[in-house]
């Protein structure tokens, strides 16, 4: 299952109403796929479906690893609200979850050493799918500064790899129907 914020429903995105400037609707389209997530994991729709993977699409990656430090956090003190949550959110997260780096909302001088630590809080590279978010270029760099800072080995798993898992996919197949 793939979720992609947007407005083209009746209900707005953010909890107090309508955005009246895109840079609100824009910036708040990763709070909306962090009330999606929470949902799914609290609600208990990832135990109910333990196949169940989700592809969060186009809202940024770099809010994950607070939202699941708060939810483990939170879960600790209240998981007898919700038994259906069996282990740590941040567990059942990084088992159902991935998310496409387009657009990459790192800060600008996000280095090396950033990108490592960040990568071990999310749960590391194979939660991440390549996206280009073409046509789209209003976010900078965006995915190419990410993948520069990748080994080779997770460049390939974020470029090629967990897609290829994700859908069972052939790796040998041809990318192009032959005659």
């Amino acid at each position: 299952m793939a979720i992609h914020p947007g407005v083209a429903g009746a209900n707005p995105l953010s909890p107090v109403g309508w955005s009246s400037h895109y840079v609100e609707d824009y910036a708040g389209a990763a709070l909306t796929l962090q009330s999606q997530l929470t949902s799914l994991v609290c609600e208990g729709v990832l135990a109910a479906h333990p196949g169940l993977r989700v592809v969060l699409l186009e809202s940024g990656v770099t809010w994950l690893p607070s939202l699941i430090w708060r939810l483990d956090k939170n879960w600790k003190a209240l998981r007898r609200e919700v038994p259906w949550v069996d282990r740590a959110p941040s567990r059942i997260i990084r088992e159902h979850v991935l998310l496409t780096v387009a657009p990459f909302d790192a800060p600008p001088e996000a280095t090396l050493e950033w990108t490592e630590r960040f990568l071990a809080q999310m749960g590391g590279a194979g939660m991440l799918l390549h996206a280009s978010d073409y046509p789209h270029w209003h976010h900078g760099d965006g995915p190419a500064a990410l993948l520069g800072q990748l080994s080779p080995a997770e460049r390939t798993q974020v470029l090629s790899g967990n897609a290829t898992d994700l859908y069972g996919l052939d790796e040998e197949a041809p990318c192009a129907p032959t005659a």
